[in-house]
């Protein structure tokens, strides 16, 4: 009874970790809708410069603060959505660094959430009840974050084609012939 338990609350932290990564694909698409007029190969190089889903959700709300007027609902809304992406992946990484097993030590055993270092923030909840309400959290903002970026009317429109910068012809790069100092 109890490994079943432990399988269902193993399973539910693969699927949250999987629906959180969809929700980062979201972001993703959010920040290539508000730079719809750049080739993707630049919006790509601009997010990629941060190696986390924080960072490039940084980058996002600053673009998004250059896109929409700072009293707008979509300002509004996109910064609801951060604080709630935040929470949510928050809740995430406690599942995540969580060392979820059966406490024989206990009578009767129990399933628990241990740390390494310092207790899980899971030790004192239900956790499959906890996980449980991650993913119906994250369903909400996987469809909300869709339904907005279809409100945009860019989505699924190709971005247009990189055009490589090139000098006048006869430029030379005057730092090949000096030596580095």
């Amino acid at each position: 009874m109890l490994k079943d338990k432990l399988r269902r609350i193993h399973e539910l932290v693969g699927q949250l970790a999987t629906e959180v990564s969809d929700i980062d694909l979201g972001w993703y698409l959010l920040f290539t809708c508000m730079m719809h007029q750049s080739p993707r190969e630049i919006t790509d190089a601009i997010i990629n410069v941060h190696k986390t889903g924080e960072g490039q959700r940084q980058t996002i709300m600053a673009t998004a603060k250059a896109v929409f007027p700072a009293d707008s609902e979509e300002l509004k809304f996109i910064g609801q959505l951060k604080a709630r992406t935040d929470d949510l992946i928050g809740r995430r990484n406690a599942a995540i660094h969580s060392i979820i097993a059966i406490g024989n030590f206990i009578i009767p055993p129990t399933i628990i959430a241990a740390g390494t270092s310092k207790p899980s923030k899971l030790a004192d909840k239900d956790i499959e009840k906890e996980l449980e309400s991650c993913l119906l959290e994250a369903d909400t903002l996987a469809h909300t974050l869709q339904g907005f970026m279809s409100s945009l009317g860019v989505r699924g429109k190709a971005s247009p084609a990189l055009e490589r910068l090139r000098p006048a012809a006869g430029w030379k790069n005057p730092l090949s012939d000096s030596p580095a100092k």
